[in-house]
């Protein structure tokens, strides 16, 4: 649940929590009351510190919720009591999203995606792009979420919460069903050519993006365009899944996705 309240570009869903809507609000309205110079609030300030109640005051509750965030500094014309109410409610915000990303961090399951995000070889700004970008509706954002997660409905998942007492890959029937298994490691799909249809798929758009960068005429439409061998202008030869023929052995490796030749 901590996710899907954080930022879109820490991979969230930037969802906004009333609670702490609420609490940003009291922050910054209790630390106005108490350093202001107007003599007005001054006094409500004093009636809310001395005469009303943890639950009804405000300036108690805004010490409740950010203690020693809150400036002791009264205002200046320099550096008005509005603003610093502002900076503090700020620093509030941004201290309870550090505790969520924390939160989901050391979750068991959910915090699996973060660990692999910390890897040195992964982009984590580029792998959030798509959050950011919000072309997704919310079934496809859903979806992605769910898995990254490991909250699809597998039957590892089933078996963990109780629904059913079978945790095996209903492909293979040789491991546990979780996310990952399915996605990238089940030799049943892998025999079907399942990963290679997708990797092909996802590829199709890279070639279809790299034609249009160069001047090379594609469709308009990437599904209704089918990548050629050889694609060629005056100035680049663009190799698409084709066998390079090479003048020594290189492991195998003879038939890359995708081979560029700028003349």
């Amino acid at each position: 649940m901590e996710r899907i309240y954080l930022s879109r570009r820490e991979g969230g869903l930037g969802l906004t929590k009333i609670n702490q809507a609420y609490k940003e609000a009291i922050v910054s309205i209790g630390q106005y009351l108490e350093i202001s110079e107007d003599e007005n609030i001054k006094k409500v300030a004093q009636y809310h510190n001395e005469a009303l109640s943890q639950q009804t005051s405000i300036t108690k509750q805004a010490k409740n919720f950010a203690g020693e965030l809150l400036e002791e500094t009264m205002g200046t014309e320099q550096t008005p009591a509005a603003m610093i109410a502002k900076k503090t409610s700020y620093k509030f915000s941004s201290r309870e999203e550090k505790l969520r990303m924390e939160r989901w961090k050391h979750h068991g399951r959910a915090g699996r995606f973060q660990g692999e995000l910390g890897k040195g070889y992964i982009d984590k700004e580029e792998s959030h792009i798509w959050l950011k970008n919000g072309n997704l509706g919310f079934d496809g954002k859903k979806m992605i979420v769910g898995a990254q997660a490991q909250g699809l409905l597998t039957n590892g998942f089933k078996k963990m919460t109780g629904i059913s007492g079978n945790d095996q890959c209903g492909f293979c029937y040789t491991a546990v069903e979780i996310v990952g298994h399915v996605v990238s490691a089940c030799h049943t799909l892998l025999a079907d050519g399942q990963y290679t249809a997708r990797h092909n798929m996802i590829y199709k758009y890279t070639y279809w993006k790299i034609c249009k960068e160069c001047n090379i005429e594609v469709k308009d439409k990437i599904w209704e365009h089918e990548p050629d061998p050889v694609t060629s202008n005056r100035c680049i030869t663009i190799f698409y899944d084709k066998i390079i023929l090479t003048g020594g052995d290189i492991g195998g490796a003879i038939k890359p996705d995708n081979v560029i030749c700028n003349e």
